[in-house]
């Protein structure tokens, strides 16, 4: 008894295997980041404490990441007229503030304890799977296209 084997495909699939790099650049997940940090951004406003001059929710955006990845950072931003500057303090609180040492206050040196209100983690926390979730299915249609393209629709539904 003998049998045969026929494998069909090998060249479409190398090549796409090869090409699969270039589908996903910089560009494109820097785009995605941007696609699956909205919702995050929208609760991080939602739960951000608003102020007399709503300087901390209109704060909050996206920012590119200093890596060269294509990722983003979202929390509130502080250069391009933004005025996110006090997150930390409201997000973390303080402790008493004292200027001048124990005993020694001038008139305003002496300032409160602030709360911690936190909005970025808990943000975060419900958001998270949604994130990884979204940028999954923004990749994997991406690479789905690539597979079209390349196997011409044959073996990709």
């Amino acid at each position: 008894m003998s049998a045969s084997l026929k494998v069909t495909g090998i060249k479409e699939l190398d090549n796409l295997l090869i090409g699969l790099p270039s589908e996903v650049t910089y560009p494109i997940l820097t785009a995605t980041s941007r696609t699956a940090a909205k919702p995050l951004v929208d609760l991080e406003k939602a739960l951000a404490p608003i102020g007399a001059t709503h300087n901390l929710v209109n704060s909050i955006g996206i920012i590119k990441a200093s890596d060269d990845v294509g990722g983003v950072v979202v929390g509130p931003r502080r250069r391009g007229g933004y005025k996110g500057f006090a997150a930390h303090l409201i997000e973390f609180g303080t402790a008493v503030r004292e200027l001048l040492g124990k005993g020694l206050y001038r008139k305003g040196t002496k300032r409160g304890k602030l709360k911690p209100e936190p909005f970025i983690e808990p943000a975060f926390l419900q958001t998270n799977g949604k994130i990884i979730d979204s940028m999954v299915l923004i990749l994997s249609k991406k690479i789905v296209a690539r597979m079209k393209r390349e196997l011409k629709g044959s073996f990709v539904k």
